[in-house]
């Protein structure tokens, strides 16, 4: 039996919308996920399975009996240009913020227990620290940006070391760079073993926000990836190079 049988046999059997995670647990412990995600994806597009789009983690199931199947989208790897399209679309169709409630939504974050009282500490340490030249310095905002943004670099001490990552911050005139709003010194800064561009658009962005009071730079992240067609176009741009 093939991988897209075992699947749509378990999908009937399941009777009810399921995750590609539970469909390996269940069929192909072990199994890497992007693999299985491919089969489960030629089985969309093929209509035999119906992908649910409005929730997260994306679920699938069987059409039912006499059901009119819309055309899928195809969000495979292979066909890129598909998905940053259907970004654009979306980007397009985004819903719009008034004024009033960007504003509610900013003095809710300030109030938030964890991201206010974060965002509080990483302006107090910027401001009374704001230069760049003192590698003790250095290396308490790096673990502060670390800590605060969970952006997890002791996961890959093997790859990168904090001595290596001091002395980039400290030759490439990153205060007087930051200042001018320079955002190449993001993708200069994240080419190590590892790609830190993720970390570095934190540790750029706080600088140019808390000690010059500008907004020249942007956060990327998982979620940024997700939602922002111009962040993830800028980001594949430097970590495909």
């Amino acid at each position: 039996m093939s991988n897209a049988e075992i699947i749509i046999q378990y999908c009937k059997k399941a009777g009810k919308p399921i995750t590609a995670r539970q469909i390996i647990d269940a069929c192909f412990p072990g199994k890497p996920q992007p693999y299985i995600n491919s089969t489960i994806n030629n089985l969309v597009q093929l209509k035999s399975l119906i992908r649910n789009d409005d929730v997260r983690p994306y679920t699938v199931r069987i059409p039912m009996e006499g059901e009119s199947v819309p055309e899928p989208r195809d969000y495979s790897k292979g066909n890129q240009t598909t998905r940053l399209t259907a970004l654009e679309n979306e980007t397009k169709s985004a819903i719009k913020f008034t004024e009033k409630e960007l504003q509610e939504t900013a003095r809710r974050v300030k109030t938030d227990p964890r991201y206010g009282e974060e965002a509080a500490i990483i302006s107090s340490c910027f401001r009374k620290f704001p230069e760049n030249n003192d590698g003790d310095i250095v290396a308490m905002k790096i673990a502060l940006i670390d800590m605060t943004n969970s952006t997890n670099l002791n996961k890959h001490l093997s790859k990168i070391y904090l001595t290596r990552l001091i002395a980039k911050i400290k030759t490439c005139d990153f205060d007087e760079r930051v200042a001018m709003g320079d955002t190449s010194l993001i993708a200069e800064l994240a080419k190590n073993e590892i790609n830190l561009f993720s970390f570095f658009s934190k540790y750029c962005l706080y600088h140019n926000y808390y000690v010059y009071q500008n907004d020249d730079f942007a956060i990327f992240d998982s979620v940024m990836l997700e939602v922002s067609f111009p962040v993830m176009t800028i980001r594949d741009k430097y970590t495909q190079e």
